[in-house]
Parts: structure tokens; sequence; C-alpha cells
């Protein structure tokens, strides 16, 4: 257990860089870094499309059969298909969030509670419905862009793991 920490220890400031880097990245350019995960994607789907091409035509010269075209030319339209669609696939998880969240908050907010709490005002539930609802209609009428806030927001909480992994490093040594 005494070496498990010492490993940890050792690489501390590795990844106080690395996190700060990525996090960095993710919190000022989380466009860019959504379209490298879905290029780093597409490509290892493409490649290995390839190596299915490769080794069904080499399976074929020597007499052998195998369904690696089917699933070359399968894997080559999905990387296709992760190029093209996934813009719009990322987009549409916050709309259906969206629309639980309208539901949600527009059923709390009218409807009334089964029993009522003496003394407890209703006024702070009313107003968290109402913030539900509010963010319900945000992530319905501009998904993309909360998408990448949420990015941002991961962003800036990596970023703040790394600067507190260099924090202890220094503090260690």
């Amino acid at each position: 257990m005494t070496q498990f920490f010492e490993k940890l220890q050792k690489y501390a400031l590795l990844r106080m860089i690395f996190l700060v880097l990525i996090g960095g990245f993710m919190l000022f350019r989380p466009n860019e870094i959504f379209h490298g995960v879905v290029y780093i994607v597409a490509g290892y789907t493409a490649f290995l499309g390839l190596l299915n091409l490769v080794v069904a035509f080499r399976n074929r010269q020597e007499g052998m059969s195998s369904f690696g075209v089917i699933s070359g030319v399968l894997l080559l339209v999905a990387a296709l298909a992760i190029l093209v669609l996934a813009k719009p696939i990322v987009s549409i998880i916050p709309i259906f969030f969206g629309i639980l969240f309208v539901i949600y908050g527009l059923v709390k907010f009218v409807k009334k509670p089964a029993r009522r709490i003496v003394n407890e005002p209703s006024l702070p539930r009313k107003i968290f419905y109402l913030l539900i609802l509010l963010v319900g209609i945000l992530l319905i009428f501009n998904p993309f862009k909360t998408v990448l806030l949420v990015a941002q927001i991961a962003g800036a909480v990596i970023l703040l793991m790394g600067i507190e992994e260099g924090i202890n490093f220094f503090r260690r040594n």
C-alpha cells in the first residue's frame, strides 16, 4: 500500500501538468476539444475498418473467406457517420433533458403539495421549480451552447484539480 502512495506522489507533477493543460483547453477552447474527440473517434473507427479490409483481402488471397469486407465497409461508413452526425447527436441530448425539465418544472410549479407543512413558505419552492423550467427552456432552444458550457464547467473543475495537485506537490517537496 505504501508503494501505491509513493507512485502517486512520484507522478503528481506530471498529473498536475496534464490536468492543467486539459482543463485549460476545455475551459477556453471547448469547441476544439469536442472536434478533437470526434476526429479521434472517427479516425480510430476508420482505422479499424481499413484494418478489417486489409485482413479480409489477405484472407481472400489465401483462399479463406471472412466477413472482414462487410465489417470493414460498415466501420468506414460508421466513421463517416460519426464525422457528419456528431454535432446533431450531441445536440439532441440536451433537448431531451430540456423537455423533461420543462415538464417537471411545470407540473411541480402548478401542482399543490399533498400535505402543507405549517409555517413553511412555498415561495422558495416555486422559485426553484421556475428555475428548473427556465433551465429546461434554455436546453431546448440552445442545446449545443449548453453542451459547450458543461464542457467549460468540467474544464474549470479539471483545471482546479490540477492546481490543487500542484499545490500539494510543492507542499510535500
